[in-house]
């Protein structure tokens, strides 16, 4: 099973992606099962969880209740 870094509000889903022109992470929306594609995934949780705990640390995304989800939540 993978993992993916990403938050749910009512009206969307967000997942945590790569942006290797500019090295940086980013945020995209996940409208269908294709963009899954372009989402960081992770082979455990424990790396996932590894990720999100850098990423909260340095403050890269302020104001997101990130988390890990299954992969596989999102592909419906």
């Amino acid at each position: 099973m993978s993992y993916v870094i990403s938050f749910q509000d009512p009206d969307k889903i967000k997942c945590i992606g790569a942006n290797k022109k500019e090295n940086c992470f980013l945020l995209f929306d996940i409208k269908s099962r294709a963009d899954l594609k372009h989402a960081l995934c992770f082979p455990t949780k424990t790396e996932a969880m590894e990720v999100l705990n850098w990423i909260n640390k340095n403050n890269i995304f302020p104001g997101t209740n990130l988390d890990v989800q299954p992969e596989a939540r999102y592909q419906t």
